[in-house]
């Protein structure tokens, strides 16, 4: 919903109030495939999206945040002999939904397992050729994937060899978990494939907020700023120009 709101909104609502998780202010289009939440997908949009979306350019943003729950197709889309129906869905996007024929900048896989239809730690040899015909259209990807008792994820090494950054998310186990608003939620980065400073890979807490339908960081001493100049220091030292980190950081030339 964030990504999706960044080109209808002046000022759109940050993802995380203090962390520079941001995104450059034009039209995206993203292709949200659930695999395992049948029936919940009505629920999902109105307990997490409103609170990013804006009010007047709603049924526009709207359109362009796609979901589909494609958890009754009972296939292993991973084989190659599937691979096409991924491709035509979001081909479909493109044509026939949102703004015609603008193409999908994010696709979202809600979950690894569902997409692939196993719980055991094997990683089917053809996943990556898949990710790989994805991110060869220009298209960034984000897999969801649950960890086990320990906090391990299921099989994690063995695929991430296309991934560039893990976000683990986890609760405190001793305690009960009771709802999201009840419990913060622990972020920590994990195994990313690009330099990034010791400061910013600081783990840190969010929670939800349901009265204003946001994620909130439970430290409000985190400073976007402050993270916004760690990341453009180390762009700087990866010798990208001012129009390269302008577009990565989410801003205008001119910002």
């Amino acid at each position: 919903a964030r990504v999706a709101a960044a080109g209808f909104s002046d000022n759109p609502v940050p993802l995380l109030k203090g962390k520079w998780w941001n995104v450059p202010k034009q039209v995206h289009k993203v292709l949200y495939l659930d695999f395992e939440n049948m029936g919940a997908m009505e629920l999902k949009k109105q307990t997490f999206q409103s609170g990013y979306i804006p009010e007047a350019k709603a049924d526009e943003c709207r359109a362009n945040l796609i979901m589909k729950d494609v958890s009754e197709f009972g296939i292993d889309f991973s084989l190659p002999e599937n691979h096409q129906k991924i491709l035509d869905m979001i081909e479909d996007a493109k044509k026939n939904e949102g703004i015609p024929g603008k193409a999908v900048d994010l696709l979202v896989i809600d979950t690894y397992t569902g997409l692939v239809r196993t719980e055991t730690p094997a990683t089917p040899a053809n996943f990556k050729d898949l990710i790989d015909k994805i991110r060869k259209m220009g298209i960034a990807i984000l897999i969801t994937h649950h960890a086990n008792s320990g906090n391990e994820i299921r099989g994690l090494h063995s695929k991430l060899d296309k991934i560039a950054l893990t976000i683990n998310i986890s609760r405190n186990e001793a305690k009960d978990d009771g709802n999201l608003d009840e419990q913060p939620c622990f972020v920590k980065y994990e195994l990313p494939r690009y330099p990034m400073r010791s400061e910013l890979k600081k783990p840190f807490e969010i929670i939800f907020d349901s009265n204003h339908r946001q994620w909130m960081l439970t430290d409000k001493e985190h400073n976007a700023d402050s993270e916004f100049t760690l990341i453009v220091e180390e762009y700087k030292k990866l010798k990208f120009g001012r129009e390269a980190i302008c577009q990565m950081v989410g801003l205008g030339k001119s910002s």
